[in-house]
């Protein structure tokens, strides 16, 4: 006898779902071409078509538990071949970020970061608490002598250590996240007997491979321009975050006072990082201006996090300019604004888009270890030949 499950519709989540850039969502009346065209669509229960149909009805709980909004790479190639408009790529976009604020710990968090009239007051918020800081120790102010960064940090332990405790905070949330999301997947999308599955460690290793060699995103058809940005993103973010903590190590560890000669490895790494951020950051804004009908809607939550990582960018490679220029007082202003943004972006991973390195990766290792992801990606599927008119509905 099939057991009977009791839904429990939450239209609240169906509307920040559209606010949230799913603004085609009702447009869906499940026709399943989009599940037939995903070339990374899992043979049992494919995607998207019943998250298009789950999020209609606001089924929270499905789509919280639902590994396969995570396998989606946006890639486009459903919205393209839609009937009705529906464009279900911008849709699972949209169900990802309000997915993200759902699982965040602390919930309001999530949602208040994802608040246009509240983010402007938390992206200044570790700006002041560093100011405080600094004023308290007698160092927010243009230091005499040569333009030495380290100048304008004190040399507290509060201070020193809290970069750390930032993104220690960030992997409490996201670890307390992925916990959520996990057990919620084991009760949503159960292996299925007989499965073709892994050890989960196995399925990790797996995971994170594909996840760093882009593999399921070069299996794209339309949107696989963004692939290089990404790519630059990515790159650039770690390598930064390499240069950072090199420096603290050449500090603390072997007493080599700052600042780090030109020509050094970390500095270089630090380089390649700036413009990794700024080259990739630039390239994915200037293709969401400028090619809407393909890319589809962009909403506050992809905007604030993109924009925010760009500054971190850009702020960091004016530092580095604006102290070879010798311009002190620029170049105190411009470090401090710098550091104020890393602040926000360290502590903020598991609220922002930044969250999918967590839930991302423990949904596609959980589809990896229930045996429910694609081996090899089908081919693409050319675009119909009047796209625009079926990708507006007409």
């Amino acid at each position: 006898m099939s057991k009977i499950e009791r839904l429990e519709p939450d239209s609240a989540f169906a509307d920040r779902v559209i606010a949230n850039g799913g603004t085609t969502l009702k447009k869906c009346f499940q026709c399943a071409t989009c599940s037939v065209v995903c070339t990374l669509s899992p043979k049992d229960r494919p995607f998207p078509r019943k998250e298009m149909l789950w999020a209609q009805w606001g089924l929270r709980n499905r789509l919280m538990g639902d590994p396969d909004i995570w396998l989606c790479h946006h890639c486009g190639d459903c919205s393209v071949h839609c009937p009705r408009g529906a464009r279900p790529g911008e849709t699972l976009q949209a169900i990802r970020a309000t997915v993200v604020s759902e699982l965040a710990f602390p919930r309001a968090i999530g949602r208040a970061l994802n608040d246009p009239k509240l983010f402007p007051a938390l992206l200044l918020l570790p700006m002041l608490l560093m100011g405080l800081s600094m004023w308290e120790a007698g160092t927010l102010q243009v230091q005499a002598g040569p333009i030495v960064y380290a100048k304008l940090m004190p040399h507290t332990v509060a201070f020193e250590g809290l970069f750390m405790l930032l993104s220690g905070w960030s992997l409490l949330v996201g670890a307390v996240g992925v916990a959520r999301q996990w057990e919620m997947m084991k009760h949503v999308c159960p292996a299925a007997p007989g499965a073709a599955g892994k050890p989960i460690g196995e399925s990790l290793i797996e995971a994170l491979k594909t996840i760093a060699l882009h593999d399921r995103f070069r299996a794209c058809g339309q949107n696989q321009a963004r692939t290089t940005a990404h790519i630059l993103v990515v790159v650039g973010f770690f390598a930064a975050m390499i240069a950072a903590a090199g420096g603290a190590v050449m500090e603390k560890v072997f007493h080599i006072e700052p600042p780090i000669p030109n020509l050094h490895p970390v500095k270089l790494i630090g380089i390649v990082g700036a413009v990794g951020l700024v080259v990739g950051t630039v390239m994915l804004i200037s293709r969401r201006l400028s090619d809407k009908q393909e890319v589809g809607e962009s909403s506050f939550f992809d905007w604030a996090f993109l924009g925010v990582l760009c500054a971190v960018g850009v702020t960091g490679t004016l530092s580095y300019l604006v102290r070879l220029s010798g311009a002190v007082d620029l170049a105190y202003a411009t470090y401090f604004v710098h550091l104020s943004l890393v602040a926000f972006l360290l502590s903020t991973v598991g609220y922002t888009k930044f969250a999918h390195v967590f839930y991302r990766t423990a949904a596609m290792t959980y589809a990896i270890h229930t045996g429910r992801t694609v081996e090899q990606p089908a081919a693409v599927l050319p675009a119909p030949a009047q796209r625009a008119s079926l990708a507006q509905g007409h």
